[in-house]
């Protein structure tokens, strides 16, 4: 790996997702079976200014959850059912990059 790659895998856990900072621990189920912790930053602020201009959107419960990939048992994929902190959301998308995923999740579409 080269000296970029390794510090942007110290930084994850040590900036970007420090549970003493923004980050959080929740609670995830994936559908791998049983729940485990993750820790996650939520930003829905970013879906704030990305959806403005479509009301109907928020009529749902939507989120964002940035958290590193390593945290998770299985990838989730759009279309999944999972479960954060025991409410019930479907994945509407993911990214991933450089180590971390970028999931929107939303409650009640289907």
């Amino acid at each position: 790996m080269s000296a970029f790659k390794d510090m942007v895998t110290a930084d994850i856990e040590g900036v970007f997702i420090n549970l003493d900072e923004f980050a959080d621990e929740h609670t995830w189920n994936g559908g791998s079976g049983a729940s485990y912790k993750i820790k996650a930053v939520l930003d829905d602020d970013i879906l704030i200014k990305q959806y403005s201009s479509q009301f109907e959107f928020f009529g749902q419960d939507i989120h964002m959850i940035f958290s590193p990939a390593a945290g998770f048992k299985k990838k989730p994929k759009n279309g999944d059912a999972v479960r954060l902190d025991g409410n019930i959301y479907t994945v509407d998308r993911i990214e991933e990059d450089m180590g971390m995923y970028a999931i929107f999740l939303v409650r009640g579409k289907g």
